[in-house]
């Protein structure tokens, strides 16, 4: 089972899930950044805080030295009577098992402020598969301008070999640009609202909600599948983190919460150990931002709305509420 790691020295099981509290022996980064757009630059544009250095976007790291090694020495310089050759041979070390990725998770839905008909095909995009599911489409939810991704949710998962240990440590966030929705944008006319729920799928063991009006992050533990119950205690991150160690799996939804009525571009962080070395990934860049909006009034839910939906199978945009007939 995971462990939820806190500040202090205590150990608890709550729901299942061990808190303890050891240190790593490293210092905690810098506070998250606050749900404002970055100060304008001479130009119109935003600079980049130093909090964050702008880089690609990976979707998984491995430790450098992931492969093990067989050593083998003469034991004596003579040849036995036989002519063979005394050998000690030391066993490998096993190929490590630590990793962290970090990825697109749940899309419900995604507002594109364009008509219909100029809606791009997701399948014309790199990483594209077959599939309904927005988060299937490759980089089409992060590349096509003028998209913007509705609560989207974003997936996290860690993994530990024998005697290894994975610390998700923290989350941040920049806001590159904050713009309000205007009032102009008709569902339906000129403005899409794309339906990515089709179907299911399986609930991670936690809940990471990163809220860009608070500049808070908190970590909870989650039912598993098809139990019954509400998520754990809610604890801040840091000094919280989540970890994996001894042939141990976990992962976690980290869910955005901002202020509704507004466009965001940004990048979302996460800052990670694996067996003591400092990882850092990023959803999001300058010139490829994260573009999303908050919805908790429901405005932009498939649900009640005019949408389009993606026909896998014959490769068409089809009516979002037919996607079951």
């Amino acid at each position: 089972m995971a462990a939820i790691v806190g500040i202090l020295s205590l150990v608890a099981t709550i729901a299942g899930v061990v808190v303890a509290m050891p240190d790593d022996g490293e210092s905690p980064a810098s506070s998250t950044s606050s749900d404002q757009p970055a100060t304008p630059g001479p130009s119109g544009g935003a600079t980049d805080p130093a909090t964050i250095p702008s880089s690609a976007m990976p979707t998984a790291v491995t430790p450098d030295d992931a492969g093990g090694t067989n050593v083998c020495s003469i034991s004596d310089s003579e040849f036995n009577n036989s002519g063979d050759v005394n050998l000690q041979c030391a066993a490998p070390l096993p190929a490590s098992m630590a990793k962290v990725s970090f990825k697109l998770g749940s899309i419900f839905s995604a507002l594109y402020l364009k008509p219909a008909a100029e809606l791009p095909r997701p399948d014309a995009y790199p990483g594209y598969e077959s599939g309904a599911f927005c988060h299937w489409w490759g980089e089409w939810p992060t590349t096509v301008p003028d998209l913007y991704l509705v609560d989207p949710t974003l997936n996290i998962e860690i993994e530990a070999g024998t005697s290894e240990l994975v610390v998700l440590k923290e989350v941040r966030h920049e806001i590159f640009q904050r713009t309000p929705l205007k009032s102009q944008y008709r569902l339906g006319d000129n403005a899409t609202l794309v339906n990515c729920s089709v179907g299911g799928g399986s609930n991670p063991g936690h809940l990471i909600m990163l809220d860009t009006a608070k500049s808070s992050v908190t970590l909870a533990s989650r039912p598993a599948d098809g139990d019954v119950g509400e998520l754990g205690p809610e604890f801040m991150m840091p000094p919280a983190s989540l970890s994996s160690k001894d042939v141990e799996y976990d992962s976690a939804d980290l869910a955005i919460r901002s202020l509704d009525g507004y466009l965001y571009e940004g990048r979302i962080q996460i800052l990670a150990s694996l067996n003591g070395q400092a990882r850092t990934l990023d959803i999001g860049s300058r010139t490829r931002p994260l573009r999303w909006i908050s919805d908790q009034a429901g405005k932009y839910h498939p649900a009640g709305n005019p949408s389009r939906a993606w026909d896998s199978n014959k490769r068409i945009w089809i009516d979002g509420s037919n996607i079951y007939g």
